[in-house]
């Protein structure tokens, strides 16, 4: 993960264990009360499509919908390094 103001996509194949990029499609996730670029230090895929990031210069977790528009924030008191879902999927 880099310190990028955007997230992309990336699809790769395998051929004899060297990655080929078919294509790539870059999304925002700035948003307008960032002070800092964004740096996404972690990131969580969430059952229902939408994905966690934790935004570490920003101080926030944000939550991106199935499109990858940031549809919520969360500020957070130090940066974060790290998000994970502590849901059980079979609870659903």
């Amino acid at each position: 993960m880099s310190s990028v103001e955007l997230l992309g996509e990336v699809v790769c194949t395998f051929k004899d264990h060297e990655f080929e990029v078919e294509k790539h499609v870059l999304h925002s996730i700035k948003i307008i009360s960032d002070q800092e670029t964004c740096e996404i230090s972690g990131m969580c895929g969430l059952s229902n499509g939408e994905l966690l990031l934790a935004d570490k210069y920003n101080t926030k977790i944000k939550l991106l919908n199935r499109s990858y528009a940031v549809i919520a924030t969360c500020d957070v008191p130090k940066s974060p390094e790290d998000v994970c879902s502590t849901k059980d999927e079979k609870q659903q």
